[in-house]
């Protein structure tokens, strides 16, 4: 990816074989059908970079196993669209650097998942979040859930909302210059229109983590509410 950064705009959205940054494309490309590929040496990085198609389809199909337990139509609608940017460009042998930046959105989900474990060993392992918790030196599990996830909502806000937007304008302002010229037509459009419908939910599930956390920071009044906004959002998770 920090490769990719001081690439020729041609490169950043067209992944050439024998080009000076072929190899670092090589390194973020998704494309899981090895056969398709005329170099036998891009076979490893293949099957890499498949695993975030594979994250998103065995995720898709645990929010629907579950529906609406982990995420309602907008999640459903997310993970869709991402996994079908992935195949437009694991297809169509482009748009690696955009792929690269799409990566990075994931890095808050470590945090999310570490929420996970503790609630969900909380009743059969109780000693388990307080143990976490004196690891790192905090004075309770609750503590511990709090830092997770505020480590959650930065890197979200950060990723998924300035990155992911700078990474948009960057993608949108190289296809209006024409250096997608050899894309195919379809990709060419249908890249942009998914990552820019990701980017619009992406911007909501912010707008809900500003409000939880505004609510989280917020002092509390002697009745129990949290100062400046209603009762019912400080009763928010």
């Amino acid at each position: 990816m920090l490769q990719l950064w001081g690439a020729p705009e041609a490169e950043k959205l067209v992944i050439v074989p024998g080009a000076p940054f072929y190899a670092a494309n090589q390194a973020v490309e998704l494309s899981n059908w090895c056969d398709r590929l005329a170099e036998s040496t891009s076979c490893s990085a293949s099957r890499s970079s498949s695993f975030f198609l594979a994250y998103l389809v065995y995720d898709l199909l645990h929010v629907l196993a579950v529906y609406p337990l982990l995420g309602g139509a907008v999640t459903v609608v997310h993970h869709s669209a991402f996994a079908g940017a992935s195949l437009v460009a694991g297809l169509s042998r482009a748009f690696p650097f955009s792929f690269g930046w799409l990566i990075l959105g994931e890095a808050s989900t470590p945090f999310l998942n570490g929420r996970w474990l503790l609630r969900t060993l909380a009743a059969p392992h109780p000693g388990f979040a307080p143990a976490a918790a004196a690891v790192l030196g905090l004075s309770s599990p609750g503590a511990l859930e709090l830092l997770l996830d505020a480590c959650f909502a930065l890197t979200f806000l950060v990723m998924r909302a300035v990155v992911y937007a700078i990474g948009l304008a960057h993608l949108l302002g190289a296809l209006w210059r024409g250096f997608g010229a050899p894309i195919p037509l379809m990709a060419r459009c249908a890249m942009p229109a998914l990552v820019a419908a990701g980017f619009c939910l992406n911007l909501v599930w912010s707008r809900k983590l500003l409000i939880k956390l505004r609510a989280a920071l917020a002092p509390a009044t002697p009745s129990g509410r949290t100062r400046g906004t209603p009762g019912s959002r400080a009763r928010q998770k």
